[in-house]
């Protein structure tokens, strides 16, 4: 008897020093997953500075300003939001469907069946194979510069802003972020990507949350901001781009940065650039990762607009006029004089650009 309980005992000994070494190494483990997902959060918010708190009368004002704009653009919403519908399809599957010999759960109308074929019918499991949740990011970039008050475009943009939170709300299309950029102190992320679930916190309604972020949103976008020749705000911007989308990327999932991922970036500004030759480099390899669409909406006032602005350059010591739009450093730009045009405008810009990159292979 003493025998045997000698035996039971090294028995539970090696097995509780069995589960020790694995809860160890499970510890580990977790211990390594956490450490990485503090790195890449630290990354996210060491690349982008956080907003400048706000006092209760620039609030007011962003509230009224907000307001007023999603007013306006309350018409042209349903039509973007459908144009949207049409172009960013579903690429998450979270639906259960299909006839399988294995799966995750069972098809309770086909039991009756399989039973009574006496077990021969045995395609009663279902998987998620039917895409019908949209995941994207979006980045919106807008112009808070000087010059956009100067040029009549800063109401212009707000709308702009109003009118694609409030379609991407609507169409849920995944995470949506806002950066501002345009004087000395460079890009700055008024709306991660990590921090918006589906969408810009909009849903297209008019919650309290949903006016709480577009509040907030119109108070930082005063468009007061300066810079000199010497800055360079558009090639801060581009590089902020970079790092913020690979870090983006790489949360998706706990890093396995889906390769089929699509994030978007739309550049909302005046279009008038002083860095032109050294944005190009920049901006080509930006847009040449993979499943990155980078496009320009350059708000266009007829008064000063940049289809009349021409660029002079010397060859030979003899001047060359050419017209400004010819060298414009982004390969996907459109021209938008008013804001209902940018339903229209806006989905063609995706489409072609869409189709470019099925014939490629860029996504």
């Amino acid at each position: 008897i003493s025998w045997r309980r000698r035996k039971r005992r090294r028995r539970r000994r090696r097995k509780g020093e069995k589960n020790k070494h694995k809860n160890k190494n499970k510890n580990k483990k977790d211990n390594k997953d956490k450490n990485e997902k503090k790195k890449h959060k630290d990354a996210s918010s060491s690349s982008s500075s956080p907003s400048a708190v706000l006092s209760p009368k620039d609030l007011e004002y962003g509230a009224a300003v907000w307001g007023k704009c999603e007013a306006l653009v309350e018409g042209l919403a349903s039509d973007l939001t459908e144009q949207l519908r049409l172009i960013l399809e579903p690429s998450l599957a979270s639906k259960l469907a299909g006839d399988f010999r294995t799966g995750k759960r069972i098809n309770m109308k086909k039991v009756i069946g399989y039973i009574a074929s006496h077990f021969r019918r045995d395609k009663i499991w279902l998987r998620r194979t039917r895409p019908d949740k949209r995941r994207y990011q979006v980045i919106l970039a807008i112009d808070d510069s000087k010059s956009m008050a100067e040029n009549g475009c800063g109401a212009f943009a707000l709308q702009a802003l109003a009118l694609l939170a409030k379609a991407m709300g609507r169409l849920e299309v995944g995470q949506v972020g806002v950066v501002k950029f345009g004087g000395s102190e460079g890009a700055m992320a008024l709306q991660n990507l990590e921090t918006s679930g589906g969408g810009l916190g909009m849903t297209g309604g008019s919650s309290s949350g949903d006016m709480a972020v577009g509040t907030r949103l119109a108070a930082s976008l005063r468009f007061r901001q300066d810079a000199t020749i010497s800055d360079r705000p558009m090639l801060n911007l581009v590089e902020f781009l970079g790092k913020m989308l690979d870090v983006a990327r790489h949360s998706v999932s706990g890093g396995s940065g889906h390769q089929d991922l699509a994030q978007l970036v739309l550049i909302i500004g005046d279009g008038r650039l002083h860095e032109k030759e050294g944005l190009q480099a920049a901006v080509r390899t930006l847009s040449e990762k993979k499943g990155v669409c980078l496009a320009f909406i350059a708000l266009d006032n007829p008064d000063s607009s940049l289809m009349k602005m021409q660029k002079v350059s010397f060859e030979n010591g003899k001047p060359v006029v050419t017209s400004y739009m010819e060298s414009f450093p982004f390969p996907y730009y459109c021209l938008l004089r008013e804001v209902a045009q940018l339903p229209v405008t806006l989905a063609a810009l995706l489409r072609q650009w869409f189709e470019l990159s099925a014939v490629i292979g860029g996504i």
